[in-house]
Parts: structure tokens; sequence; C-alpha cells
């Protein structure tokens, strides 16, 4: 995770405070793990989740997109499972872990798609059933298929056009277009359901984890995602895997 100059220095002073908080004279990895947790993920508010239902609903749906993450080539740094904020759960990942990229490919906004619903996909999938918790996930989807199809021009209905207001099509254009993105959404929900369905045992692993500890890192991710698939993660192998 990159930080600028104005985050570091909250990253400081927050280890700072962590580190004073436990009457200690110097601040550790330890401190500094808490405090960018709390930068990132906010800060943690209790247990919220009085069941353990939600809870494994919560960890299934967080290592959906975790997995898919892997899966489209990115870099998973923590799953947690600890309520933050508005949040029952965080899992910070990096798109690409390499380099910072500003412009997005079709292929870049299709993996995108597959991670947003990958959280979904893993709770009908493992759990059977689906929750309210991916209420944000499916908005954010909703709107980046509708600015392929109406903004950047990467569907087939307004193919190489952009489109400011969609009052300005006609009625026929618009249901074309709502069909488009619904299929958008749905195909890529559907792929990531399939690609997550290969790999069962990497996340019963990783729930055992967070049931446990309510949060798993980087090192446990590739040692089990190692141990289960015979494969480096992208990040490590820097080689990204096909779908």
């Amino acid at each position: 995770t990159l930080f600028r100059s104005a985050e570091l220095a909250q990253l400081v002073n927050e280890a700072a405070i962590e580190s004073a908080r436990q009457n200690k004279t110097i601040i550790t990895d330890f401190e500094f793990s808490l405090a960018k947790d709390k930068i990132i993920m906010g800060v943690k508010e209790g247990d919220r989740m009085t069941s353990m239902k939600d809870k494994k609903f919560v960890a299934f749906h967080e290592l959906g997109h975790a997995l898919m993450r892997i899966k489209t080539g990115g870099k998973v740094e923590k799953v947690s499972i600890s309520p933050r904020g508005l949040s029952l759960g965080v899992t910070i990942t990096a798109s690409n872990p390499d380099e910072e990229v500003i412009l997005q490919t079709e292929n870049d906004i299709f993996n995108e798609l597959k991670v947003l619903m990958g959280g979904r996909a893993a709770e009908d999938l493992i759990l059977g059933e689906n929750t309210t918790g991916a209420m944000s996930d499916m908005e954010k989807a909703y709107e980046m298929a509708m600015s392929m199809t109406t903004k950047w021009g990467m569907g087939e209905v307004l193919a190489n056009i952009s489109v400011k207001e969609l009052n300005n099509l006609s009625d026929g254009t618009r249901k074309d277009v709502d069909r488009e993105v619904i299929e958008l959404v749905r195909s890529n929900y559907d792929q990531a359901k399939t690609i997550l369905s290969r790999y069962p045992k990497v996340m019963d692993r990783m729930v055992s984890i967070l049931m446990e500890k309510e949060s798993i890192d980087k090192d446990d991710v590739v040692k089990i995602w190692k141990e289960e698939t015979n494969e480096d993660p992208y990040w490590i192998k820097i080689q990204p895997y096909s779908l």
C-alpha cells in the first residue's frame, strides 16, 4: 500500500499513539501495522456481529473478493471481518501491485467487475444464500457497467460513442443499453462464481483463520494458496493467471 507524504505523517503519528497506549518507549512493526489498519480500514468498533452465521457470511464474502483479486492478477494485503465504520468486513488489495496505473483497459474493468461480484458469488456458491451485505458492491458494479456502455464507448450498443445524457437517446436505444448493462454485470458474476468454484479448500482454510482470528494477512494467504494450488500468486510469480 502506497502512502502520500501526509498519510505517512498520519501513519507515524498513529503508530506513536498506539505505542504510548502500551507504555512502550519505541515504535515497532506491530504498532505500524495497527496504525495502517486504522488508516485504511477505519476504527475497529467492537463486535457488532452477534451470530456465527453473520461472521461466516462476511468471511466467505470477503474471501470471494480476495480470491478474485488474486485470479485477476492483483495482490491481497489483508482480509478482516472486524466491523469498522459502516463495514462488517474489509479486503485490502491492489489491482496493479507492481506499478501505478491511471488508464484502465476494457479487460481491467472486466476484472474489477469480477472482483466486485466475487463477494456475492462466494455467498451463493458456498453457503447457498445471499445477504444484504453486497448492496454496495452491486451498486458499484452497475455504475461501472453503465460507464463502460455509455461513457467509455466499450459496449456494443453505443460502440465508440460517449453519451452525457441518456435522455438524448431514443427509448429503444435506452432499453438496449439497460439490457447490455445488466448482462455485463450478470456475466461477470457468473464468471466469478465459476472461478471460485475451483477453490473450495482454499476458501475453507482461510475462513477457519478468519473465524478464529478475525483477520488473515498476505503471508497466510500466500502460504495457503501455494499449498492448495501449487502456484505462486501473481505478485510473487510476476505473471498473471489466465481466467
